[in-house]
């Protein structure tokens, strides 16, 4: 898969980071176990409007009615809306020959004015989340020997504090605090802490590793177990870690609805291809429904009974909105040839906003 809700990357990167097993094991459950569900095929499905979501396509920033298309450099990366503007992360990395590091945090206005609030030289962030309330951004590097995460003012960019880790992730940022996941090495065991970057104080939260949070939802995923069979992971209350929400040796939460009243859920562990099925829980885990495509794309709740999916049958790729029992398509058809879904139709981008946000 090539592109995702960044709450799905984050999940499955940190998976694959925090497991002791290969991801190749045997999974406990198979695509097959499941409902047959929804066959999401986007050249059947009736045209629905088009959400009003910020969203970043290709280049272009879409608000509602508002296009800003974000010029200066081929590659761009959706951080979130600060006031009325946006923040992106640029990078000509993809295009220069030979390789010349380099990468900017720009705002951009709905004018589609730019200002360049920090830059540099190395590599871009692998990781960038923006606090609730937009006053903060942080941005997270991978060096040989661990993490640098770096805490900037999205008003001025000037950097607020600067810390170098053992290996970790990002998994929610509050306005004052943020959830960092440490991964496992042969010299570190895997936990998950608070970490308040203006007083530089770490707060234990569970003494494995994280791989989801959603702060406004008080949900935390936890990778419990890992065996040569498998793994296990549970869902639990953020504020109040040892409240056990849902547990799985099957599956594993994608993204939490606003509310958290459901998730997205998919395989823990597969062998071979992605399995192109999602499924849709209960905030305790009970299955709703389950949606199947030939891939599936960017993951994002539109509101708690509103699911967007960009999915792709076997000759075309469109972005879907799915309720229970039913999808319909939001985005124009684009046809594969012989060629994948993430190659013919561009990035969607999500900023971590709802309708309950507008």
């Amino acid at each position: 898969m090539k592109t995702r809700s960044r709450a799905s990357r984050t999940a499955a990167t940190l998976l694959a980071a925090l497991l002791t097993a290969p991801l190749a094991s045997v999974p406990s459950a198979t695509a097959g176990d499941y409902p047959a569900g929804e066959r999401i095929n986007p050249a059947t499905l009736e045209r629905g409007a088009s959400t009003p979501l910020l969203r970043l396509v290709g280049r272009t920033i879409v608000d509602g009615e508002t296009t800003v298309k974000v010029t200066g450099s081929p590659t761009v990366t959706l951080v979130g809306r600060v006031g009325e503007d946006y923040l992106v992360l640029t990078s000509d990395l993809d295009q220069q020959e030979p390789h010349t590091p380099g990468w900017q945090l720009r705002r951009v206005t709905r004018a589609g004015e730019q200002a360049v609030l920090f830059e540099g030289s190395d590599s871009q962030p692998e990781q960038a989340h923006l606090a609730e309330g937009g006053a903060h951004v942080v941005l997270g590097s991978e060096r040989r020997t661990g993490s640098v995460l770096r805490v900037l003012d999205t008003t001025t960019g000037d950097l607020v504090t600067r810390r170098a880790f053992s290996f970790v992730s990002v998994l929610g940022f509050a306005p004052r605090r943020m959830v960092v996941s440490r991964w496992e090495t042969r010299s570190v065991r895997a936990r998950t802490f608070w970490w308040n970057p203006f007083r530089d104080r770490l707060t234990r939260i569970a003494g494995v590793g994280g791989y989801i949070a959603d702060v406004s939802t008080d949900r935390l995923g936890l990778i419990t177990e890992v065996h040569d069979e498998g793994g296990c992971q549970k869902v639990v209350r953020l504020s109040r870690p040892r409240e056990v929400i849902w547990r799985s040796c099957d599956d594993l939460a994608l993204a939490f609805s606003p509310t958290g009243r459901r998730m997205v859920t998919s395989l823990i562990f597969m062998d071979g291809p992605p399995p192109g099925l999602v499924q849709v829980r209960g905030a305790h885990g009970r299955l709703l429904d389950t949606y199947r495509a030939e891939w599936f794309g960017a993951i994002h709740w539109e509101s708690d009974r509103r699911l967007l999916l960009q999915a792709a049958g076997r000759k075309t790729v469109a972005m879907t909105r799915c309720t229970l029992r039913s999808c319909e398509r939001i985005s124009p058809l684009c046809r594969l040839g012989d060629r994948e879904p993430w190659e013919v139709m561009p990035v969607w981008q999500f900023a971590d906003e709802s309708l309950r946000d507008r």
